[in-house]
């Protein structure tokens, strides 16, 4: 479906101004939301970082789809994985290479 993410057309992405990815920590890329934590502390640019606070809020597309973090969110989803996934592991580790979808409000708080 789109370049960046295999999941998510291009044009629906919406990058975040004036923030930088919590793995990487290269400036020259853009960053989108995600609630989750490093895996291995070791493979990120600030290991130390890493180590003391390993919940991210920012990465770059190339950390979310590195292997390294995991949503923290799974609860939204965890129902639906075990009704609907013939395969869970690989529903998990799609679900892990996301970036965070905004909540879009309907009804009467449209």
């Amino acid at each position: 479906m789109g370049t960046v993410f295999k999941y998510v057309v291009d044009t629906a992405l919406c990058s975040v101004a004036n923030e930088l990815c919590q793995h990487c920590e290269r400036p020259e890329l853009p960053v989108y939301g995600y609630r989750g934590t490093v895996v291995d502390p070791q493979l990120a640019a600030n290991v130390e970082l890493a180590q003391a606070e390993p919940e991210v809020f920012y990465l770059c597309a190339d950390c979310i789809q590195g292997g390294n973090v995991v949503r923290s969110n799974r609860h939204d989803v965890e129902q639906t994985v075990q009704r609907l996934a013939t395969d869970p592991a690989r529903a998990w580790q799609a679900f892990n290479q996301l970036p965070g979808i905004p909540l879009f409000l309907q009804g009467c708080f449209d």
